[in-house]
């Protein structure tokens, strides 16, 4: 495999890349040697140096399958249309999203994992073919070279316990969300009376990321997300947004918004514990309850969901793979869900991503233009050219100052004989 661009850092170091393949191989019961040989597969199809030298492992997108280029990648590859950890191609391994998310492409490579894995415990050519069947290399000695490199980074990340900070998530309720939206949102957060003592009952586990939702209704009420309704408890997620672009911080704790579902990553039924959820008000139901699957959302609301996203991914160290929707969790029957609506997660994931990077939307963020000089802004000199100009003699006045001009004219106007007199008074006429 090829690179014709490479970042300055990879997305994730080498110990965050094992370890969520590895929650992913925990979610389908398989063990630590699962995890060992996607990673020597990892370790083989995208591991290079980076510009210092160290050894690290890429994520490219491929020109040639352009779509991959709107996820966030580090990279960029020219191995025909392969693109992601795992280096898949269409149209055998699912669409550009799931092969350019970690976890997906992950769930992707174990789900062909043949079963017998467990007898190449302790040999790596073994380790090797097994890798060999999923990926079909035009060559398949490699992976095995990589088994003591596989080794010493999952046992590395697994070995500590992920502290908190930058770059590895947070566990617990996240207290931080009103300075982390506020920076992000300024005067479009509405924080709500109560909220660091709001939730369902006992504390966030480790955040994994956020799930995007839509609540059937673009009127809803910052009391019906508070409080539930009759079938379910409030509060319903950490957020309202609503279609004026409003963000309003509701709970803390966790919220009654995933329910029944998994994902790569998230284990069983713990969506309530793992994600920050978003409640987007959306769409408009009309007089005889119908409502248009096809509405456009309100640019400033996708706005605030893309920007209160890629500030909570920031804070958690995540890329904006850590975003899904509602409907890409909770996927069996009989709780499939469509949220959020007609939006595509792989375009918003990308929308994210750019806005994790930096990236200045055009037209949302004014350019200030100076103002142009006024032509009566007061000169420096003011007090000067004023007094020259009241006692100065004008030779288009026939040599006579302003004041003697404008006697000479009352005069001429009224009949009077003021010219040329020599009083003056500040204040009140004598």
């Amino acid at each position: 495999m090829s690179f014709t661009w490479l970042a300055d850092h990879p997305l994730r170091t080498r110990e965050q890349v094992a370890r969520e393949i590895h929650a992913v191989a925990l979610q389908r019961g398989l063990d630590e040697l699962a995890t060992v040989i996607a990673c020597m597969t990892v370790a083989v199809e995208v591991g290079a140096d980076d510009d210092d030298g160290n050894r690290q492992w890429w994520c490219p997108a491929n020109q040639s399958d352009s779509e991959t280029l709107n996820f966030p990648h580090d990279s960029e590859s020219d191995d025909a249309d392969s693109s992601g950890y795992f280096q898949q191609r269409p149209p055998w391994w699912g669409t550009p999203a799931q092969r350019m998310t970690l976890a997906q492409s992950a769930d992707l490579f174990l789900s062909r994992l043949s079963g017998d894995y467990h007898t190449a415990a302790g040999n790596p050519a073994l380790a090797g073919q097994f890798a060999q069947r999923v990926q079909g290399s035009a060559y398949p000695d490699r992976y095995a070279q990589h088994w003591d490199e596989a080794w010493d980074v999952v046992r590395r990340a697994l070995a500590t316990t992920p502290p908190e900070g930058d770059n590895v998530g947070y566990t617990g309720d996240p207290v931080w969300l009103e300075d982390v939206l506020r920076a992000a949102l300024g005067d479009r957060l509405v924080v709500e009376a109560g909220w660091k003592d709001r939730g369902t009952g006992g504390q966030m586990g480790d955040i994994w990321g956020v799930m995007i939702h839509h609540t059937g209704n673009d009127r809803e009420t910052v009391a019906g997300i508070r409080d539930g309704r009759s079938d379910l408890a409030g509060p319903l997620s950490q957020c309202l947004i609503t279609p004026d672009g409003k963000c309003h911080l509701i709970a803390v704790g966790p919220c009654n918004h995933a329910g029944i579902g998994k994902y790569p990553g998230i284990a069983a039924n713990t969506g309530n514990q793992r994600l920050i959820g978003f409640e987007c008000a959306w769409p408009t139901i009309q007089p005889d309850g119908s409502f248009d699957k096809g509405q456009r959302w309100p640019d400033a609301q996708i706005i605030t969901m893309r920007d209160a996203t890629a500030a909570v991914l920031t804070k958690l160290g995540y890329g904006a793979d850590r975003v899904i929707g509602h409907k890409e969790y909770a996927t069996a029957a009989p709780n499939v869900k469509w949220d959020p609506g007609n939006i595509d997660m792989g375009w918003f994931r990308g929308e994210v991503a750019k806005d994790i990077a930096g990236y200045q939307f055009p037209g949302e963020t004014p350019v200030v233009q100076p103002p142009d000089p006024s032509p009566t802004a007061i000169p420096a000199d003011f007090d000067k050219q004023t007094f020259q100009q009241i006692n100065g003699r004008w030779e288009m006045l026939g040599w006579q100052t302003l004041i003697e001009a404008v006697a000479e004219i009352r005069d001429h106007l009224t009949g009077s004989t003021d010219a040329g007199k020599t009083g003056f008074k500040l204040g009140a006429k004598p």
